[in-house]
């Protein structure tokens, strides 16, 4: 599904956000933890994306002015236990 929204382009086209991969990472806590500490189990969601600033040539190519890849956390997800189920809290 993330894949479905990228690549991202500005109204004029001159930026451009493309998703290159996502890791999830590990679990902060077990589920036993989480479930004594009232906790949600779960694992960070971190992006890694191309960003891209061009400007538009005459014969109506574009010339790309600077390409950065950047890591950015986009959130934690709760994960399935290995009983198939989730602590959600």
């Amino acid at each position: 599904m993330l894949f479905s929204m990228f690549p991202m382009m500005s109204h004029d086209g001159a930026a451009l956000i493309e998703l290159v991969k996502y890791t999830i990472g590990k679990p902060c806590s077990t589920a036993a933890e989480c479930l004594r500490s009232g906790l949600t189990y779960s694992a960070p969601l971190t992006l890694t994306l191309k960003i891209t600033s061009r400007t538009p040539s005459n014969d109506g190519t574009w010339h790309v002015r600077y390409a950065r890849t950047r890591q950015v956390y986009l959130a934690d997800v709760p994960m399935m236990t290995r009983n198939a189920s989730v602590i959600e809290r």
